[in-house]
């Protein structure tokens, strides 16, 4: 199959930036979609600014495209459950109008045993909501994906530097499968050649399964910080976010998103990805290294996350 009509809808964010600059090197038409593009586009991107919340841009903008990947998330504001839902029934409604043929959707892994929490319940009706469209919909779930410029990492990274003590959360005994950056664009591209992930739902890792407090570990021995590491006994939630917030730079409702995520597992259960596509082939540890020693030192987290 040759060259494909794309739009990234969230192009400018930490997946959407890579994902952009990777498909237009492959030779794909991409048109990058964010409501404020502050980052350069490689040669070839055409960049459009609109709101997905909006119908006739987000229309206007999607006309002639083939495949439409929505990467679209916030957590900067308490109502991004809402905001969220109401994006993507704006964007799958346009896309329906304009004619797409399939949209591509990052979204996140959940508990097993369905016990969600209000985050990763938000990111199924989103998913939810882009299938009531009647477009096709390929849904890749992720945990944290490893890179620099990832909200996680560059979190972790402030902490590490800033916070005379590092809290570890209550429930960061829980268990998360990361993903490296190149891995993750690797699974995203797959949709896009492949008739076999069409309208399907698959979960992506890099097969290393580790607690949350061990990565948050491996964070700071990376970033080559001493700092004492002292469990929080109960779950508090809403104060383990105001340090987040306060020592992360991070929005308060993003950081008590993040907390509450801690309290359950996010791994690999169905392993449809990785028999379509081969196991994931970078390591954690130097994907670690390179992302907190090419990331800024003092980053603005963004309301996107993982």
């Amino acid at each position: 199959m040759g060259a494909r009509r794309v739009l990234i809808a969230g192009a400018s964010g930490f997946v959407g930036r890579s994902l952009t600059a990777m498909l237009a090197a492959e030779g794909h038409h991409v048109r990058a979609l964010s409501r404020r593009m502050q980052n350069s586009v490689p040669p070839g991107v055409e960049v459009v600014s609109a709101d997905v919340a909006r119908l006739e841009p987000t229309t206007r903008a999607l006309r002639g495209i083939d495949v439409a990947y929505y990467l679209v998330h916030r957590l900067d504001t308490l109502r991004f459950a809402t905001r969220d839902r109401i994006c993507a029934a704006r964007f799958g409604q346009a896309a329906r109008r304009a004619g797409v043929s399939q949209i591509v959707y990052l979204g996140a892994l959940g508990d097993a045993a369905g016990r969600h929490t209000p985050h990763i319940t938000s990111r199924r009706e989103t998913a939810a909501e882009l299938r009531r469209s009647g477009v096709d919909v390929c849904e890749l779930r992720a945990a944290v994906i490893v890179g620099a410029g990832s909200a996680v990492i560059e979190a972790f990274r402030e902490l590490a530097l800033r916070s005379p003590v590092l809290v570890v959360p209550h429930g960061s005994q829980h268990r998360v499968e990361p993903i490296v950056l190149d891995d993750a664009l690797r699974f995203l591209k797959a949709p896009l050649t492949d008739p076999r992930w069409r309208g399907r739902t698959f979960e992506i890792g890099g097969g290393e399964v580790l607690k949350w407090c061990e990565l948050f570990k491996r964070c700071v021995d990376a970033g080559s910080c001493s700092r004492r590491m002292v469990p929080m006994p109960v779950a508090t939630p809403r104060l383990s976010g105001l340090w987040m917030r306060v020592f992360a730079d991070m929005p308060a409702s993003m950081a008590t998103a993040f907390i509450r995520n801690l309290g359950r597992d996010a791994v690999v259960r169905d392993l449809q990805a990785r028999q379509l596509l081969g196991q994931p082939a970078m390591p954690l540890e130097p994907a670690i290294r390179s992302a907190l020693a090419t990331g800024s030192p003092r980053p603005r987290v963004s309301g996107v996350y993982p």
